[in-house]
């Protein structure tokens, strides 16, 4: 810890200590904002908290590619462990999963 780094072997324990203690609000609770924030921007260096947060951006560059198209439907369906977002749009059909581990975009389709 010295060296500011955490070993390989640790990695993981690390990620899930983290998100425990971030959404529970342990971290807050007991420490304040100051303490969550330094926790999250260390959670968002890791390589859990670096794909959740390109995941998301990734989900939000697909949402934003919807705009001025008409809305023809959507629906969020159940499936195991996640839930499904779909939306149909006259140009465009977006598949995103909802899980623990954040959003993502499982389809796109444009045209058709």
């Amino acid at each position: 810890m010295e060296t500011g780094s955490v070993p390989a072997e640790l990695q993981g324990s690390l990620e899930t200590m983290l998100e425990l203690a971030l959404q529970t609000k342990a971290i807050r609770n007991r420490h304040g904002p100051d303490a969550e924030r330094a926790l999250t921007d260390l959670f968002f260096r890791t390589g859990r908290g670096t794909a959740q947060r390109q995941a998301a951006r990734d989900v939000t560059r697909a949402l934003e590619a919807l705009v001025g198209q008409s809305i023809e439907k959507i629906a969020v369906t159940a499936a195991p462990g996640r839930h499904v977002v779909t939306i149909n749009t006259d140009r465009a059909h977006l598949s995103l999963s909802v899980d623990r581990g954040g959003v993502r975009v499982d389809r796109v389709e444009v045209g058709g």
